[in-house]
C-alpha cells in the first residue's frame, strides 16, 4: 500500500495517550476508509512511524512546528478521540505547512497547541473544518505567543459551524502577513470564536470574517479591520444572534482598507472606540441593512456610515452639528441622513465616557448654553485634515469638563468660551499637528478655561484670545510655539484679562512663538519664562498699554533684576510710540515707559509685576485722551484698528496716571462727551487741502 506519509516523531518517554485518526487512503481504492489506532505509553519509543498523510507531531517538544498537510487531497479527520485529546503540548500546529493540508474536528474530537496556523508558509494552502457541539480548537498555554493565525504567509479557510468552537489565549489573525489569504466563517448557534487579544482581520493581508445564522465572535483585546498599509479587511455579521463582540476598541480602516457590514438584525458590540480611516490614506465603511452597533465611542466621517440601521454611542465625533441646552439634554437622538441611500439613528447617551467634538472629514458644530453642563472623556475640534470643527460655551454655567482637548487636530478647530460659559480639561493642544489651525477665544467677564499643560501651536498655526475679562488657569507647563514648522500666539488683552501659568511658559520652542499682554491684560507665571530659549525656533513677549507681566520672585530692583526671573530676556519688547513698532525692553525708560513693583500681599504676593504703559494710551503721555484716538484711528498702535483697544481707549478715556505713581486722576466725563463731539464733527477734507480729523465709520469697526 502506498500511504501518503504520517511522521510521529518521539524520542523520550511520554504519558500515555490514545488517538483515533481516519484517513482517506487513496491507493487503497475509492470510498475505502482506514481508522488508525495507536497507544503510546511511557514505555514504547516510537520512531519515524509511517501512519498516514504528512502529519508530525512532537507532543512534549519546545518550539516545535507540528504539520498537518496532506496529498491528492487526503484529509486528516479527527473525531471523537478517546479520553485524551489531541493536545500538543508546547509545540505550534501548522495545516497547510508549505504545500496544501486540511483537517477536520468533527463529533466532539478537540486539538490543543500553544499557536495554529493555518496556510503558514508562502504558496502553503490549509483548511480547517470544526462541526458539532464540543468539536473545539485551543490555544490557552497562557503566552503572548499564543495567536490562531488563518493565512498567516499563504492561503487559509476556516469554517466554524453547529457548535463548533475555538479559543485562543492571544491574537487572532484573518490574513496576518503581505500576500496571505484568510477566510473565516462562523454559521449557526452554539458556533464561535473566543480570543482573550485583539481580532485583525486583513493585518497586513487580506481577510474576511463572516458570522452569520447566529454564530459568535468575541474577544478582549483591539481589533481592526485593514490595519496595516496596503492591507485589506471585510467582516461582515447578518442575521438575528449573530454577534460580534470586543470588550475594547475596534478600528474599520486603520491604515488600510476596512469594511464592517452589519445586516438583518446582527448586532457588533464594541466596549471602547469604534474608529472608522483612522490614519491618513486610510480607507472604512460601516454599512447597515437594519443592523445594530453598540460603542462607546463612535469616531467617523458621516459620510462613511451607510445604509439604514441604529448606532447605539456615549461619545460622538462626526460632520454633524450638536446642540445641548434646555431642549436638547445629554440624551438625544441624532439622525445622519444627508445622502438619500442614508437613513442611520444615532441614539447619543452623553455619560462623560465618550469622545465629544466638531468636524471629523468636513463640517461639524457643538454648542453648550442654558446651564448644561457636559462631560465627555476627550475632545476634538477638527479633527482629520481638511475638516472644520467649531464649539461655543456660552453663558454662566454652561460648562464642558473634557479630558484630552484638541482644538484643530489636522484640520481647523475653534472653540469659544463666552458669556461666563466654562471648559475644563486636561492635556491641551492648539493645533496639533502640521497643516492644522486652531483658536481658543475666552472672552467677557466670568468665562474660563482651565487646562493642563497647553500647547499653542504644536506643529501648526495655533492662536489663544483672552478678551475683556476672560481668564485662563492652567498646571503644567504651557508652551507656544513648540515644534519645527509651528506658529504660536498667545493674547491677553483687557481689563481683567488674565492667564495664570502654574508652571514654565515656553514662548518659542522649535517654531515661532509670540505672547502678546496688552490693554491692562494680566499674565502671571509661577515658575520660568523661557524666551526663544536655544531650541531654533524664535519668540518674544510684547507688552503694552498697560499690560502687566508678574513673574514669581522678587526682582522690582531695576530691570536686568526683574528680567533675570526670565530666560531669554532680550526678546521681551514695548511698545515704541515713536517708532510706532516694537523695541527691546531694555531700551525703555523706568518710570516713563514702564513700572516694578514687588507684591507681598494680596493675590500677587510674592510676584514682581513689570507694567507698560497705561490701556488706552496709545501715544505714550501717560494719558488718555483723544490724541490716543487718532493713534488708533491711523493704525499706529500694537493692534491696528482693532475692536479691542477701542474698547480700552472708552473704558480709560480720561485718565491721567504718571506711571511710576499710583495716583489716577480722570477728566471729567463732560470733557470726554465734549472731545467726542468735537470729533465727530470734524472730517478729513483732502479735496479741500484741509487737515481736520477724521472719524471712520463705526458700523465698519472689527466686531470680534
Amino acid at each position: 500500500m502506498d500511504f501518503a506519509t504520517a511522521v510521529l516523531n518521539r524520542n523520550v518517554d511520554m504519558k500515555c495517550r490514545s488517538y483515533v485518526f481516519s484517513a482517506i487512503a487513496p491507493k487503497m481504492g475509492a470510498n475505502i476508509g482506514l481508522s488508525l489506532v495507536f497507544a503510546i505509553c511511557c514505555c514504547l519509543t516510537l520512531v519515524s512511524e509511517s501512519v498516514f498523510a504528512d502529519l508530525t507531531i512532537d507532543p512534549n517538544g519546545t518550539g516545535a512546528t507540528d504539520v498537518v498537510q496532506y496529498q491528492n487531497a487526503v484529509q486528516i479527520l479527527l473525531t471523537n478521540p478517546l479520553a485524551d485529546p489531541l493536545d500538543l503540548g508546547s509545540d505550534y500546529i501548522a495545516v497547510g505547512n508549505t504545500a496544501s493540508g486540511a483537517l477536520a474536528i468533527e463529533n466532539g474530537g478537540s486539538v490543543g497547541s500553544v499557536s495554529s496556523f493555518i496556510g503558514y508558509q508562502a504558496g502553503s494552502s490549509g483548511v480547517v473544518t470544526i462541526d458539532g457541539a464540543g468539536s473545539s480548537w485551543s490555544n490557552t498555554t497562557g503566552t503572548n505567543n499564543s495567536n490562531f493565525s488563518v493565512g498567516h504567509l499563504g492561503s487559509g479557510s476556516l469554517t466554524i459551524t453547529n457548535g463548533g468552537t475555538i479559543s485562543n489565549y492571544h491574537n487572532g489573525f484573518i490574513g496576518s502577513e503581505t500576500g496571505s489569504l484568510g477566510e473565516v466563517t462562523v454559521n449557526g448557534a452554539g458556533s464561535s470564536w473566543t480570543s482573550s487579544g485583539g481580532m485583525n482581520v486583513g493585518f497586513y493581508g487580506s481577510g474576511n470574517l463572516d458570522i452569520s445564522g447566529g454564530g459568535a465572535v468575541s474577544n478582549n483585546g483591539q481589533s481592526a479591520i485593514g490595519l496595516l498599509a496596503g492591507a485589506t479587511g471585510m467582516a461582515t455579521v447578518a442575521g438575528t444572534g449573530s454577534t460580534w463582540t470586543t470588550n475594547s476598541g475596534l478600528v474599520v480602516g486603520s491604515s488600510g482598507s476596512g469594511m464592517l457590514e452589519i445586516t438583518d438584525s446582527g448586532q457588533v458590540t464594541v466596549g471602547f472606540t469604534t474608529q472608522v480611516a483612522r490614519n491618513s490614506g486610510s480607507d472604512g465603511t460601516i454599512s447597515f441593512d437594519n443592523g445594530v452597533l453598540t460603542t462607546r465611542n463612535l469616531i467617523a466621517a458621516a459620510e462613511d456610515l451607510t445604509g439604514t440601521g441604529t448606532i447605539n454611542s456615549q461619545g460622538l465625533l462626526t460632520d454633524v452639528d450638536l446642540v445641548f441646552d434646555t431642549t436638547h439634554g445629554l440624551i438625544q437622538t441624532v439622525d445622519l441622513t444627508s445622502n438619500p441611500s442614508q437613513s442611520i439613528t444615532i441614539n447619543l447617551n452623553v455619560d462623560g465616557t465618550g469622545t465629544l467634538g466638531a468636524g471629523h472629514s468636513s463640517i461639524g458644530s457643538m454648542s453648550v448654553s442654558d446651564t448644561v453642563v457636559v462631560s465627555s472623556a476627550n475632545g476634538y475640534i477638527g479633527y482629520r485634515s481638511g475638516s472644520s470643527g467649531e464649539v461655543i460655551v456660552q453663558g454662566g454655567g454652561s460648562t464642558w469638563n473634557s479630558g484630552f482637548l484638541d482644538v484643530g487636530n489636522e484640520g481647523s478647530g475653534t472653540l469659544t468660551i463666552s458669556e461666563g460659559g466654562m471648559v475644563n480639561s486636561s492635556l491641551t493642544y492648539i493645533a496639533r499637528r502640521p497643516g492644522s489651525n486652531g483658536v481658543v477665544k475666552i472672552d467677557g467677564a466670568g468665562s474660563t478655561w482651565i487646562a493642563n499643560s497647553p500647547y499653542i501651536g504644536e506643529s501648526g498655526n495655533g492662536k489663544l484670545l483672552i478678551t475683556a475679562g476672560g481668564n485662563m488657569s492652567n498646571s503644567g507647563n504651557s508652551r507656544i510655539g513648540h515644534l519645527t514648522g509651528s506658529a504660536g500666539e498667545a493674547s491677553v488683552d483687557g481689563l481683567g484679562s488674565e492667564w495664570n501659568l502654574g508652571g514654565d511658559l515656553f514662548v518659542g520652542g522649535k517654531g515661532s512663538g509670540v505672547l502678546n499682554i496688552t490693554g491692562g491684560g494680566l499674565v502671571r507665571v509661577d515658575d520660568t519664562l523661557w524666551i526663544a530659549s536655544g531650541n531654533g525656533g524664535n519668540g518674544f513677549v510684547n507688552v503694552a498699554t498697560g499690560g502687566q507681566l508678574a513673574l514669581y520672585g522678587e526682582g522690582d530692583d531695576s530691570l536686568s533684576h526683574f528680567l533675570s526671573l526670565t530666560i531669554g530676556s532680550d526678546a521681551a519688547r514695548y511698545w515704541d510710540h515713536s517708532l510706532l513698532d516694537w523695541a527691546p525692553i531694555t531700551a525703555a525708560t523706568y518710570g516713563d515707559d514702564f513700572s516694578l513693583a514687588y507684591h507681598d500681599t494680596g493675590d500677587l504676593a510674592g510676584y514682581t509685576v513689570l507694567t507698560v504703559g497705561l490701556a488706552g494710551d496709545f501715544d505714550g503721555n501717560n494719558k488718555v485722551n483723544g490724541l490716543d484716538f487718532l493713534k488708533w484711528q491711523r493704525g499706529e498702535t500694537p493692534q491696528p484698528l482693532s475692536a479691542a483697544e477701542l474698547a480700552d481707549w472708552e473704558a480709560n478715556y480720561g485718565t491721567n496716571i504718571p506711571i511710576s505713581s499710583t495716583a489716577v486722576v480722570p477728566e471729567s466725563s463732560s470733557f470726554m462727551l465734549a472731545v467726542l463731539a468735537l470729533i465727530v464733527s470734524l472730517h478729513w477734507r483732502h479735496s479741500s487741502g484741509d487737515y481736520g480729523i477724521g472719524l471712520p465709520c463705526w458700523g465698519r469697526f472689527p466686531t470680534h
